[in-house]
């Protein structure tokens, strides 16, 4: 049995990618499990129903150690998929409080040096300490990409053979089947009227996706274009944002429908995908927008665009945080002929099938 554990199944990357194994695991005949912290979150409905869900009742990670080993105890799962840090350590001490069984493997899917530097009230050296103390007991440590894997070695000083790269799975090979022509009726009701471009931009409403910076080049481009941008996506940004909007002179030419359980129709109806981050560990939206034949525009950000895109073969990279590079970087994208056949079968690199089995080698490794 494989259990998955997560804080909890909001709307973000992790928890994408550990549904789309799960219900693959699963479907292939792997008795699979989620153990959550916290049982909530839009994501729920999308896990298979054959799929049990476990809730620690945990609202803090310290509580985490005892109720886990009480459930390592009880379920006896051969493998525990820990996911983001610092869920990861406290799935180590869990394991040691309930007798070391099973095997535990870590996965992360972010910069670690720059999630501890931007957003943790956490001294770095106490993290790398904690890391130096729990990871080596792990059976293995993934990466869901090289620069992920390399923040990881440079941070705490691991062995580059301790951590084992494995892509996100997020591209049905269903889906990149499909045809890439683009539906003008889709366009219309999506991007709120009848304009020449569209372009599409998906994530969390958060500092570190820089969708202020976004506006501001859109803001140099959009006329010029005749383009309306949507934003798909929620959180605590939004306010300063429908305000930039407004300073922006944006009115009528951008839309944030907030959250979508299923962005499917933006990205097929899409123009040009766009992302504006200024750190990721992957950036799963990016293959999902090439999976529709979507050419894609992002910053060269520290790690998963450059290496989903190969350096700007199948895609354009400008550098972080420069909104005249990004303004730019739109108007070359809508103007270049892409090939959307290749834009698909690159996104195939990062199937849900592929990636699921390379997790499943490293499980039985």
């Amino acid at each position: 049995m494989i259990s998955i554990l997560l804080p909890d199944l909001k709307g973000g990357g992790a928890e994408r990618v550990a549904i789309n194994l799960a219900n693959t695991w699963q479907s292939w005949g792997y008795q699979t499990e989620f153990v959550l912290m916290e049982r909530n979150g839009p994501l729920l409905t999308t896990v298979a129903q054959s799929i049990p869900i476990f809730c620690l009742e945990c609202t803090r990670i310290r509580q985490v150690p005892y109720a886990l080993a009480s459930y390592l105890r009880t379920r006896r799962p051969s493998v525990l998929l820990a996911n983001m840090w610092p869920l990861t350590s406290a799935a180590i001490l869990s394991w040691w409080l309930a007798g070391r069984l099973g095997k535990v493997f870590l996965c992360e899917h972010i910069l670690l040096s720059e999630h501890v530097r931007r957003d943790l009230n956490v001294q770095p050296w106490a993290v790398k300490s904690l890391l130096r103390l729990t990871y080596p007991s792990a059976k293995g440590v993934i990466a869901v990409s090289k620069g992920v894997a390399r923040d990881l070695v440079e941070f705490t000083g691991f062995s580059e053979n301790m951590i084992r790269v494995i892509y996100n799975p997020v591209v049905t090979t269903e889906l990149s089947a499909l045809s890439s022509r683009k539906n003008n009726l889709d366009k219309v009701r999506l991007w709120g009227g009848r304009f020449q471009n569209h372009i599409l931009s998906v994530g969390s409403l958060k500092s570190q996706k820089n969708h202020r910076m976004l506006l501001r080049a859109f803001s140099k481009v959009a006329f010029k274009l005749d383009a309306s941008l949507v934003i798909l996506g929620e959180g605590d940004l939004r306010p300063n944002l429908e305000q930039d909007i407004i300073n922006l002179g944006l009115n009528g030419r951008v839309v944030m429908p907030g959250f979508h359980l299923d962005p499917t129709a933006w990205y097929k109806a899409a123009d040009l995908f766009v992302l504006s981050s200024d750190f990721e560990g992957f950036a799963n939206v990016i293959p999902e927008a090439l999976a529709w034949g979507t050419p894609a525009l992002s910053t060269d950000c520290p790690y998963g665009p450059a290496e989903i895109l190969e350096s700007g073969r199948y895609g354009v990279l400008v550098p972080v945080g420069d909104a005249d590079a990004f303004a730019a970087g739109m108007c070359s994208a809508l103007t270049r002929e892409w090939n959307r056949r290749e834009l698909q079968r690159r996104a195939l690199d990062f199937s849900i099938p592929k990636q699921a089995k390379a997790y499943l080698d490293l499980f039985n490794a």
